[in-house]
């Protein structure tokens, strides 16, 4: 199967450092796979209607009813990103960069009543953290094309007025200047305007870290072997760091004066005040209609997020002017505060229990990515209308499709996996898939679980977004990624 994901992106990177887009709603709201043990990630997070497994109480809650001891769960993991990036129409071949970094995917525990002689078997309570997402990764383009970002910031300082982290800083190095035209008006130009179709050599690096996961409190029972109830309230927390490094390059000696610039741009998300970014809820239930059947469905409200961003960028222009001349510019420091909200969630699960040889299971996530909404405020009402129609238009409902096993084996336990997440935007139809893998030993007290998983996407990218559109000069990068994950999980029973 080689079904790839094009989560087409058009961040808007050098655009506004501290601007919303449709695609930072999507970046929080779509969870490829609700991770946190190797158990679940080698199963392929199919865990919806067996529970049983700390991970499985953030895809339904009914699960922790499943359990009949307490349980302690300690997860570290270690987290590889390739990527790949062509600057298209720059004649290079592809770029290829690494990045590493060890994790705790899950911290856990469970405490559990058993009560056999009772109609309610088990009432259960757990605490806990479960990791979603890694957003580790580095990316590296270049190449030699036409065009420059000096004509993002022409365009802004002429049509929109000057920008304290963008065009700012271009007046202060000297990458704008001021023109009188023949009717005596001043406009901002560049040195690039001296030969529009110069090509010049062009190159950007771009270093993300953080993560996404919830805080979770839990309660779950199982009433007489039948049915099984759970309710959680999950604490997301985000953090998101991003650096990007841009560079201009007269090789040729094309343009005027120009020799070379770099702008760096960093960024980083977080709940406001630095603390939790938000808070939902999750509801599910569990039936057994016959002792070999788990038939199960949750579901998950939207996660209110209340998230800050911190933000700052730093210019340096070369050229020449009878001398070599070297100006920097660095902007203040940006402040943004906002709210997310993220679509609701229906997954609906089955598992067939095969003896004690195992079992086979499946589940099946239902949300609707058109419903995610920003909400920025009284002050900026205008632009975030704009942002959410955006939404609305860009994005639609989609299925995730998660299937999975365990062998049992004396006590080990052998386990696969595949992920099937269908695409959230309306002009893409196409499945992304994840393989995973996993073995675990068991014993009376004590457990440990080795889990793989790789994921493979790609995405398209413009480094720069040009005021006037019908300006044929922004660049375009394709970036492909493949992402694996190994994990332990450590647990001990009591």
């Amino acid at each position: 199967m080689k079904n790839i994901l094009f989560l087409i992106i058009t961040f808007l990177s050098i655009a506004s450092v501290d601007a919303q887009v449709a695609s930072d709603a999507l970046k929080y709201s779509y969870i490829p796979q609700y991770g946190g043990t190797a158990r679940a990630i080698g199963v392929g997070g199919a865990m919806g209607a067996l529970g049983g497994d700390f991970s499985a109480i953030s895809t339904n809650p009914a699960g922790l009813g499943t359990y009949r001891a307490s349980e302690f769960t300690f997860t570290p993991s270690f987290h590889t990103a390739k990527t790949t990036s062509t600057l298209l129409n720059g004649g290079t071949v592809d770029v290829a960069q690494r990045a590493n970094s060890f994790n705790v995917d899950n911290l856990g525990i469970v405490f559990a009543r058993h009560s056999p002689n009772s109609k309610w078997k088990t009432l259960n309570f757990a605490f806990g953290y479960n990791r979603f997402q890694n957003f580790g990764n580095t990316s590296y383009y270049d190449g030699t094309t036409i065009g420059s970002v000096t004509g993002r910031w022409r365009d802004q300082a002429n049509i929109e007025g000057v920008d304290d982290f963008e065009s700012q800083l271009a007046v202060e190095t000297g990458a704008l200047y001021k023109k009188t035209l023949a009717n005596g008006s001043k406009v901002w130009v560049t040195d690039f305007d001296k030969n529009p179709a110069a090509g010049v050599n062009k190159n950007e690096i771009t270093q993300i870290t953080g993560s996404s996961g919830e805080m979770l409190l839990a309660f779950g029972g199982n009433y007489n072997e039948k049915i099984q109830i759970g309710a959680e309230i999950g604490i997301p927390i985000i953090r998101y760091s991003e650096i990007k490094t841009y560079r201009e390059n007269d090789k040729r000696n094309e343009v005027p004066y120009f020799e070379k610039l770099e702008y760096t741009q960093n960024k980083t998300t977080t709940g406001q005040g630095g603390l939790s970014s938000g808070v939902n809820a999750k509801l599910g239930i569990i039936l057994k209609p016959v002792q070999f059947l788990r038939l199960g469905l949750a579901v998950h409200t939207p996660t209110a997020y209340a998230l800050e961003d911190r933000y700052d960028s730093k210019l340096t222009y070369i050229y020449t002017d009878s001398v070599l001349v070297t100006n920097e510019a660095k902007s203040p420091d940006g402040n943004f505060k906002y709210k997310l909200s993220t679509p609701w969630r229906v997954i609906g699960s089955a598992a067939v229990i095969v003896g004690k040889s195992g079992f086979l299971s499946a589940d099946v996530e239902w949300a609707d990515y058109s419903k995610m909404a920003f909400n920025f405020g009284k002050d900026e009402i205008i632009y975030q209308n704009t942002v959410n129609n955006d939404i609305t238009t860009a994005y639609k409902s989609a299925l995730s499709v998660r299937i999975g096993g365990e062998y049992v084996y004396d006590i080990f336990r052998f386990r696969a996996g595949v992920g099937l997440n269908g695409s959230p935007r309306t002009d893409k139809d196409f499945y992304n898939t994840t393989y995973s893998a996993g073995i675990g030993l068991r014993g009376e007290h004590f457990f440990m679980d080795l889990g793989w998983q790789n994921r493979r996407q790609k995405e398209n990218y413009i480094p720069y977004k040009l005021v006037e559109t019908q300006v044929n000069l922004e660049q375009k990068v394709t970036t492909s990624y493949v992402f694996n994950d190994y994990l332990l999980t450590l647990g001990i029973r009591f």
